[in-house]
């Protein structure tokens, strides 16, 4: 219904196996049943909200009264990259990805997630290591990545910046 109306709209997936008419068959689903990411100006959504009653915006706690979430532009295309890619990912409520399980601000260089930003997250007793994407409080996701394309943020952002300075 929105995709003709604004600009853009996500809704995050997941796969589930499902039998129809006897056979399993393994579809996507909505992650959170109500919850839809719109891209585009209030202008635009405030009206289809007033005339469709099945929409609403979520409202951020603790802030001014009435205020929508709003996620910023490279969360949600980290987010969307790492929901989207083909490497298997894991949604994580904001209560499991707390500052001792996630630490350090990273980024990827190369790969399939080149230029993704994100938490480190690594689990005792594993060398694993995920790339966890969070979004204004509401839900996070983790795809793991190799330790080859991980860059901590302020090392990629000064080299970045001498780069620009010896050019």
């Amino acid at each position: 219904m929105l995709k003709d109306k604004v600009a853009q709209v996500y809704t995050p997936m997941v796969k589930r196996t499902v039998v129809v008419r006897g056979k399993r068959q393994v579809i996507d689903i909505p992650f959170v049943a109500d919850l839809l990411f719109v891209y585009d100006s209030r202008a635009v959504i405030d009206p289809i909200v007033e005339r469709t009653r099945t929409l609403q915006y979520r409202f951020a706690r603790g802030g001014a009264q009435g205020t929508p979430i709003v996620v910023r532009d490279e969360d949600m295309e980290s987010f969307m990259a790492v929901t989207q890619g083909s490497e298997p990912f894991k949604y994580y409520s904001m209560e499991e990805v707390s500052d001792a399980l996630c630490g350090k601000d990273i980024i990827i260089v190369g790969g399939e997630l080149d230029g993704c930003r994100g938490k480190l997250m690594t689990v005792r007793g594993t060398r694993k290591k995920r790339l966890v994407v969070s979004l204004g409080g509401l839900l996070a996701a983790g795809v793991l990545v190799e330790p080859d394309f991980i860059r901590l943020a302020d090392e990629a952002e000064s080299g970045e910046e001498e780069k620009a300075a010896r050019r």
